[in-house]
């Protein structure tokens, strides 16, 4: 039960609701078709793959052996009933390939995303008017695994859990796309670039200093997208000309227009935000500040910790902080299934608050 009042309390059983709703058997066989190549079928289709991984991320067994035997055992334990042994589901956990999971994902978020209005961050909305959406940008090393499969036991090298790269819907409040990386040798501005091309036109995207160079910025440029990225504090920034200056929160605003990099030479906008010693300058490719101002700016890259709290809530909230298996493939079964839930944790959250008149950032 969460309280959405002191007086009010709201039953979370509608995320259970929200899987059944959008998480159907039509979906994820679209999926499957749509990657499988020369995969074969077995007795653990990824539809059961899917389900069971998604009870355990709702339920939080000590153990997959565990989460298994109840599975076994109890046909209203939560768990698909297979008639098959837990041998069969680690070799599974080991041949599936995690793609699968990542295309299940994403049609679930598209699936969700064409249903629900977006119910967050409401002071924003006349800013998202202007915009496609409003979406962020971040990575995180995922952390070491707790366990791995009983196939792998033999092997003496220590598995690597990899990291991940989320864009992170502002307005709705959940994630757009997550992107896995089984190494780290990937970077985080690989996956960001790939991301970005399946970004439709017109978005808006935060970013920390990592996306804030000339390069990037111009790619983001010429995909048709806009940035609002904290400016790293090397590079070349030729002044030219004062647009504004502004007080704010205490501070001082000054919005100026720049060529940005000595190569690349991006036409950009430079906000710099001075409150006492601290300051925080961010790159824009918003080039009219009657679209985007410098106070707007300054108050959306605001909300940017919302993606650290989404990061939160992953990996201590729904168990992300260890991982059941050390085998790449289902180290990513286990975060795609955590993305899901968190998804339709958040979409529950926004009809909860909406139900009850209140802000869903209310809501913990």
């Amino acid at each position: 039960m969460a309280t959405a009042r002191r007086d009010q309390q709201v039953d979370l059983v509608c995320v259970a609701e929200l899987l059944h709703e959008h998480l159907t058997a039509p979906l994820v066989a679209a999926a499957y078709e749509e990657l499988r190549g020369s995969e074969r079928e077995r007795v653990w289709t990824l539809q059961q793959m899917v389900a069971f991984w998604t009870a355990v991320i709702l339920r939080a067994p000590s153990s997959l052996s565990e989460a298994l035997r109840e599975a076994a055992g109890d046909r209203s334990s939560g768990y698909p009933p297979v008639e098959t042994s837990n041998q069969a589901f680690f070799q599974r956990c080991s041949s599936l390939r995690w793609e699968f999971f990542a295309e299940v994902f994403r049609a679930f978020v598209q699936s969700v995303s064409s249903a629900e209005p977006a119910r967050f961050a409401q002071h924003h909305q006349e800013i998202a008017k202007r915009f496609e959406r409003i979406l962020i940008l971040d990575g995180s090393n995922l952390e070491p695994v707790a366990r791995r499969l009983k196939i792998t036991w033999g092997h003496t090298a220590a598995p690597v859990p990899g990291a991940m790269l989320a864009c992170y819907d502002l307005m709705r409040g959940t994630l757009a796309d997550l992107r896995y990386s089984h190494t780290l040798k990937k970077g985080e501005l690989v996956s960001a670039r790939e991301v970005l091309a399946q970004l439709p036109e017109g978005s808006l995207l935060l970013g920390d200093r990592l996306y804030g160079t000339p390069t990037f910025l111009s790619e983001t440029t010429d995909l048709g997208l806009y940035g609002v990225f904290r400016r790293p504090r090397n590079g070349r920034v030729d002044v030219q000309e004062e647009l504004g200056r502004f007080e704010y929160r205490g501070g001082t605003l000054e919005d100026t227009a720049i060529i940005l990099g000595s190569r690349a030479k991006v036409p950009a906008r430079l906000v710099r935000l001075s409150l006492g010693e601290k300051i925080y300058e961010f790159a824009t490719n918003v080039l009219d500040p009657e679209r985007l101002s410098a106070t707007e700016i300054a108050d959306l890259y605001d909300d940017r910790w919302e993606v650290e709290r989404m990061f939160y809530d992953l990996k201590e909230v729904l168990n992300l902080n260890r991982f059941y298996c050390g085998n790449a493939n289902a180290v990513a079964m286990q975060l795609y299934a955590s993305a899901i839930v968190h998804t339709a944790m958040r979409v529950a959250q926004g009809r909860i608050a909406e139900e009850a008149s209140i802000e869903p950032e209310a809501i913990s």
